[in-house]
C-alpha cells in the first residue's frame, strides 16, 4: 500500500477550503461540487490504474487519497469556523458555528419558531445559528432587513411554518390557490368546490416543508413551476384583461422580445409567475387558519366583527372594510403573533455592513430576523404573549 500522494491530497484539502469553499455560499451547488469531484478523483483513478509507481490497487490508491482530502477539507473547515471566522465573536450552539446541518436537524418537526425562541432565550438577541449565519432577535430588525429601504438581499431559499391548528386547514388552502387562480390567470381551479387539491399543490407544500432542501425539494418544485407555466401557456392564447396578474406578466415578456434570448425571457415569465402563486396562495391559509383559531378561542371578537359588519352597506366594498377597527385589530394581532413566515426570510449583508441596535453586522453575513420571537419580545409589546386587538 503506497501512502506517496497522501501529502497531495492534505495540500489539495486546505486549498480547496482556502481558495474555494471559504468564499460565498455553496450548499445549494452540492450536485455541481460533487459532479466536480467525481471527475476529478476519477481522472486520478485512471492515471493511478494506468501508472506502474503504485504497487496498490488503483481503487485502493483513489480511496485512500480520498479519504486523506475529505478528512483534511472539513477539518481546516471547522478549526476556521470555530476559531478565525468574522461571527466567532457571537455566542450559539458549537456544532452550529460547524454547519448549518444542526440546525435543520434540530427544525426537522417544522417548528423552527421554537427552536429560535429557544435559542433567544439561551444564547441572547444575537445568536449564530449557521457558520455564515447569524439570527438577530431586535425589535429593530425587521424594518432594517426587510423593509423596502433595506440594502440587503435575499437569501436563495425561505422557511414558511404551517401552523396546523384546526381542521380547516385544506379549506384555507384550496380557497387560497382558488383566489390567486383567479387573481393571476383569470382561472378558478376549483378546489373549494370539489374538496380536492392538485397534485402540483400538495408537492409544493411539502417542498416548502423544513426538510425540503435536503431531500427533494427541487424535484417537487418543479411540479409547482410546470403547473404555472401550463396555466401561463393557456392565458397567453387567450385574450386577457389588465384585471389579472398575467396580463402584466405577459407584457414584460413581449416588451424583452429581441432584447434578450428566448431562454431568458421565459425563465423571467416562469420565475414571476411561480412567485405570485406562492407569495400568495401559501402565506394566506397559514394567516386564515390563525384568524379562525384565535376567534374560536375568544368568541367575543367574533361578535365584535359581526357587529361592525352589520353596519356596513356591502361588505364587498375593501375601503370600508378598511376602516373596520376591530376586524383590523384581530388581523393584525393574529399576524403578530403568528405570522406566515415566522423565521423571517434570510437577508445577505452587503460589503459595508451593517448595525442592528449597538452591534455591528460584519460584511457579507446571512442575517434573518425571526417574527415569531421578535414580535412577542417584552421589550417591544406589553403583554406580548396575549391576543389583544385593541392594542
Amino acid at each position: 500500500m503506497s501512502f506517496a500522494f497522501v501529502p497531495m491530497a492534505i495540500v489539495a484539502g486546505i486549498c480547496a477550503h482556502h481558495g474555494v469553499f471559504i468564499h460565498g455560499e455553496w450548499h445549494l451547488r452540492l450536485h455541481t461540487i460533487a459532479f466536480g469531484h467525481l471527475i476529478l478523483f476519477g481522472c486520478f483513478y485512471y492515471a493511478s490504474q494506468r501508472s506502474a509507481s503504485y504497487n496498490s490497487p488503483a481503487l485502493l490508491n483513489t480511496a485512500i487519497m480520498l479519504l486523506a482530502y475529505l478528512t483534511t477539507l472539513f477539518s481546516s473547515m471547522t478549526i476556521y469556523h470555530l476559531f478565525f471566522h468574522r461571527l466567532v465573536r457571537f455566542p450559539g450552539p458549537r456544532l452550529a458555528a460547524i454547519s448549518k446541518f444542526w440546525h435543520i436537524h434540530q427544525a426537522r418537526h417544522s417548528k423552527n419558531h421554537e427552536v429560535m425562541q429557544a435559542m433567544y432565550e439561551q444564547y441572547g438577541p444575537y445568536v449564530r445559528t449557521g457558520p455564515n449565519e447569524l439570527t438577530i432577535f431586535h425589535p429593530d430588525a425587521i424594518e432594517i432587513l426587510d423593509s423596502t429601504k433595506s440594502n440587503t438581499i435575499k437569501d436563495e431559499f425561505y422557511d414558511l411554518i404551517h401552523p396546523l391548528v384546526v381542521d380547516v386547514v385544506d379549506m384555507m388552502n384550496w380557497f387560497a390557490f382558488d383566489v390567486m387562480g383567479e387573481v393571476l390567470f383569470g382561472e378558478d381551479f376549483g378546489l373549494l368546490a370539489s374538496c380536492q387539491s392538485l397534485p402540483a399543490v400538495t408537492r409544493q407544500h411539502r417542498a416548502l416543508a423544513m426538510m425540503g432542501p435536503i431531500l427533494n425539494t427541487v424535484w417537487d418544485w418543479m411540479d409547482m413551476v410546470s403547473f404555472c407555466d401550463e396555466r401561463m401557456t393557456r392565458r397567453m392564447k387567450v385574450p386577457g384583461s389588465s384585471m389579472y396578474l398575467a396580463h402584466w406578466f405577459i407584457q414584460e415578456y413581449l416588451r424583452t422580445e429581441g432584447k434578450d434570448s428566448p431562454e431568458r425571457r421565459k425563465h423571467a415569465l416562469s420565475g414571476s409567475t411561480v412567485s405570485a402563486m406562492v407569495a400568495g396562495s401559501d402565506t394566506s391559509p397559514a394567516s386564515l387558519i390563525a384568524i379562525v383559531w384565535f376567534l374560536c378561542k375568544y368568541p367575543s371578537n367574533a361578535d365584535k366583527i359581526w357587529a361592525e359588519l352589520q353596519s356596513l352597506g356591502s361588505i364587498l366594498d375593501p375601503h370600508a372594510l378598511a376602516k373596520l377597527p376591530h376586524l383590523n385589530g384581530v388581523v393584525n394581532e393574529t399576524l403578530r403573533l403568528l405570522p406566515p413566515a415566522m423565521t423571517g426570510n434570510g437577508r445577505f449583508i452587503g460589503d459595508q455592513g451593517l448595525s442592528i441596535g449597538n452591534i455591528f453586522v460584519p460584511p457579507n453575513t446571512k442575517v434573518t430576523a425571526p417574527k415569531f420571537v421578535i414580535q412577542r419580545l417584552p421589550s417591544a409589546f406589553r403583554y406580548a404573549d396575549e391576543f389583544i386587538p385593541e392594542r
